[in-house]
């Protein structure tokens, strides 16, 4: 159908667009083409946000023009990344359609979960512990296998990441059953095991924060 192959040609678009500013797992980056873009109001996020739309309407009119001997139709409008949520249902693009976006997007190595879950460990694991890290990626769809690959170095390396977050909250260990609750739910807040806060708040790691 031309107004659904039209859809997913700007769902694609707007894919490559988001893909190229950061890394997206497959369920998020299905996730975040499902809704619409927000307006921004301030002056500088809006400037940024027009000549994204400029360079998104660009993109679309050059691939319109390249696609036009395969039935994409360049006098039909581009779809407005705003009303992209309701035109996919009036379009009916089917569930396996989109799907097929997400493996095309993976194939060219656009899209990985691996990559996507590499980097949000990279920028977390200095303030977050792996528990909460781990919550994060599930949510975000990535798959048990990729999750035990991407964290096995991170498991390793708890107490040390801990002990830095500990330090840099509180001036000492726990002098008495309040203070230690006070840390220690600090700590569990933060992502970190029981196991994990027990040694720290025995002074576990506390020689390889001084070094």
């Amino acid at each position: 159908m031309p107004e659904a192959q039209n859809v997913l040609k700007q769902l694609e678009i707007r894919a490559l667009d988001l893909l190229s500013r950061r890394e997206y797992t497959r369920v998020e980056l299905m996730q975040r083409l499902s809704r619409p873009r927000v307006e921004f109001t301030s002056g500088r996020a809006r400037s940024r946000a027009e000549k994204a739309r400029a360079e998104a309407a660009e993109l679309a009119k050059a691939q319109a023009e390249f696609d036009s001997e395969d039935d994409f139709e360049s006098s039909t409008p581009a779809v407005a990344a705003q009303d992209l949520t309701e035109t996919i249902q009036q379009a009916t693009v089917s569930p396996d359609e989109i799907a097929a976006l997400m493996d095309k997007l993976e194939a060219q190595g656009y899209l990985s979960d691996a990559r996507a879950a590499e980097a949000i460990v990279n920028a977390r694991k200095g303030q977050r512990g792996i528990l909460r890290i781990t919550q994060e990626l599930e949510q975000k769809g990535v798959a048990p296998e990729t999750l035990r690959e991407t964290l096995a170095e991170l498991q390793q390396d708890q107490i040390r990441i801990a002990a830095e977050v500990w330090r840099k909250k509180f001036a000492g260990l726990p002098l008495d059953a309040n203070e230690r609750g006070k840390q220690t739910r600090f700590l569990a807040s933060r992502g970190f095991s029981f196991e994990v806060i027990r040694d720290v708040l025995a002074g576990a790691g506390s020689s390889e924060i001084e070094e």
